[in-house]
Parts: structure tokens; C-alpha cells; sequence
């Protein structure tokens, strides 16, 4: 039995204000998406992933994290352990809402730190099996569902630190397993880091069809904030000429504030500018940030981080926020609680 998962579920004085919701049809070859994690709160302002997909901000949430698992038990075992905030059975509530608003839900696997990984090909496909019962489409009555009905819109790897074997077979049965359900689309992606090629990630990109890749520019010297090492270009190469999916989008992932990252967080005036320089990419997806507390969480001029962001995909540039634009604190922790879900 895994280790119990101590979260803090933050509860807000004040509601967040958002753009008004309408429903959007997602396209996933688009260049103008948002992805967002959520799960995590590195702002500590932390708010219902429902509250968040009331914005026409972001198109993509990734719940963070399911960081415990090995491919190698039955899900009776404790073999997986999801951490986030909040109660795990209103989650599934959660997710619903933000699906009928055309926002897409995928579950991450892996993250920092958690006890993962996998030992072989074998591993990956028995764990697709697990994923797919318990979160997706999958009709094995004996399965714990802890959404209950809901069915996530597909799993994102964040990978960092293990063996890289067996995540591309991971990713090639669950394209088998999303082929059962015709009733809607199912996506995989990807978050590895900016230096090329990624340790823990390029394998499966090379070996099973990914349609994001959430590439993290920060926390290395490849960053935003290093604009002689930024490497985009590299990585639309590798996908353009050696990834399984020719046409897998590589976002540009960002941390949201200053405290979302040690480095590689720039204000919204320098971060236009890498967006206008990147839409010509073919390859170009859209901006990944860590994480949506920080990026609704930090305002300038009425206006949050990830609001800037997508205006700018849009072809919307802002004179109203500042080359200071930084994190503020806007809520208050009311109370904690511990909260643990082991399959």
C-alpha cells in the first residue's frame, strides 16, 4: 500500500473572476490551444477545476497526478494513488461540467516525484489496460471507477525519472483500447523537458503516436529566459522527421507566475513575442503553463496571465500589462484536509 498523499484543499474568500463560459468545439490541430495543469496549486489560490473551465481561456486541463504505479498488479492492489485537490468522488462532477463546456480532461502520469515506473514493454500494455478500466472507456464491471460514469478525454506523460522503457507500448495499447470507443476522441500527451532529446520522453515519442507535446521551457537553460539556448525550432525538427505522429503539436510550456518555476518565467509583453515568432511554426500547438492557479492567479490590469496568453494566439496584443507583470496573492487558506484514493 502506497504512502499516504497529504493535500491542502484551498478554499478561496473570493470567487475568481472569469471570462463568460460558451461552448467550443476543440480542435486538436489547431495552433491556438491552452493546456493548463491543474492539481498541484503552486499559487496556493487553488480553485474547483470547474471554476477554472468557466473561462474561455484554456482549451486542455491535465489533472495532476496520478504518481504511483508499476504495470506490474491488478488495480486491487494499491498499485496507483491519485494526489490532487479536493474529495476524488466530486471530481468526477468536475470533470463532467468542464467536458460539456468543450474543455478536453486528461489525467497525468508521473510528475516530480512519486514512486512510478515501468520495467518493460509488458508493463506499459498492462498498465494501458489499468488506465483504461478505471478512467476511460473501458466496461470491466469489477473495476473501481473513481469519476464513476465520467470518462476522461485521455492520459498525459510527465515522465521524469525512471527508465524510459515502456511508455511507448503504453501509448500504442491505449491507442488499441481508444479504438473500441467511436463515441468520442481520446488523445495522449506528452511533457518532456526543453533540453533535446528528453531522457525519460523521446522514446515514446519515437515509438507510438503522441498528439502533444507539452515541452517544458523552464527549469533548464533552454528556457524563455534564455533566448541564445531556446531550442522550439529542435524541437518542431523532431517532429516534423522523427516522431511516430508527424503531426504531433509541440506547445510552449511556460511557468504561470515567478514562484511557478526557479527559472524561465517571462511577463506577458516577452511572452508575445515568442507567440507571434511561433505561430508560423506548422508544428506549433499552443502554450502548455504550470499551472492554473498561477495562470488565472496572476493579474495585470484586470486581466490574468493565461487571458494575455491567449489573446496573443489570437492575434489580440495588449498594451495594458506592464514588463513587471508578477504574481500577486489575491486568497487566503481557509483549511486543509487530507486526502488519499488508492486503486
Amino acid at each position: 500500500m502506497q504512502e499516504a498523499l497529504k493535500q491542502a484543499l484551498k478554499t478561496p474568500l473570493h470567487p475568481l473572476p472569469l471570462s463568460t463560459p460558451s461552448l467550443l468545439m476543440f480542435n486538436s490541430s489547431s495552433n491556438t490551444n491552452i493546456a493548463l495543469y491543474w492539481g498541484q496549486d503552486q499559487a496556493g489560490t487553488q480553485l474547483p477545476l470547474s471554476t477554472y473551465c468557466q473561462s474561455n481561456s484554456a482549451d486542455i486541463y491535465v489533472v495532476s497526478f496520478l504518481d504511483s504505479f508499476s504495470g506490474k498488479q491488478t488495480n486491487g492492489t494499491g498499485e496507483m494513488a491519485v494526489s490532487y485537490e479536493g474529495p476524488m468522488t466530486s471530481l468526477g462532477g468536475e470533470i463532467s461540467i468542464c467536458q460539456s463546456l468543450g474543455r478536453k480532461v486528461l489525467i497525468s502520469l508521473g510528475g516530480e516525484s512519486g514512486q512510478y515506473g515501468l520495467d518493460s514493454g509488458a508493463d506499459g500494455e498492462t498498465l494501458a489496460g489499468q488506465l483504461w478500466d478505471t478512467f476511460g472507456g473501458g466496461k470491466n464491471a469489477s473495476v473501481q471507477r473513481p469519476f464513476g460514469n465520467v470518462i476522461i478525454d485521455g492520459f498525459d506523460l510527465d515522465i521524469e525519472h525512471g527508465d524510459p522503457v515502456g511508455y511507448g507500448d503504453l501509448v500504442n495499447r491505449l491507442r488499441v483500447l481508444y479504438a473500441t470507443d467511436t463515441s468520442k476522441m481520446y488523445y495522449v500527451s506528452a511533457a518532456p523537458q526543453c533540453p533535446f532529446p528528453d531522457e525519460w520522453i523521446t522514446q515514446a515519442l519515437e515509438q507510438s503516436e503522441v498528439d502533444f507535446a507539452f515541452v517544458q521551457f523552464y527549469n533548464n537553460d533552454c528556457g524563455l529566459d534564455e533566448p541564445k539556448n531556446f531550442n522550439f525550432d529542435q524541437w518542431a525538427d523532431f517532429a516534423q522527421t522523427r516522431a511516430a505522429n508527424k503531426h504531433m503539436k509541440v506547445f510552449l510550456g511556460v511557468p504561470a507566475s515567478r514562484k511557478s518555476a526557479d527559472t524561465g518565467y517571462v511577463g506577458v509583453p516577452v511572452l508575445t513575442r515568442y507567440i507571434q515568432k511561433l505561430l508560423n511554426h506548422t508544428s506549433f500547438g499552443g502554450v502548455m503553463m504550470w499551472d492554473a492557479s498561477s495562470a488565472f492567479g496572476n493579474r495585470d490590469h484586470g486581466k490574468s496571465y493565461v487571458e494575455y496568453a491567449k489573446g496573443a494566439l489570437n492575434g489580440v496584443v495588449s498594451n495594458g500589462a506592464g514588463t513587471n507583470f508578477v504574481s500577486g496573492v489575491v486568497f487566503e487558506v481557509v483549511f486543509a484536509v487530507v486526502v488519499v484514493w488508492i486503486l
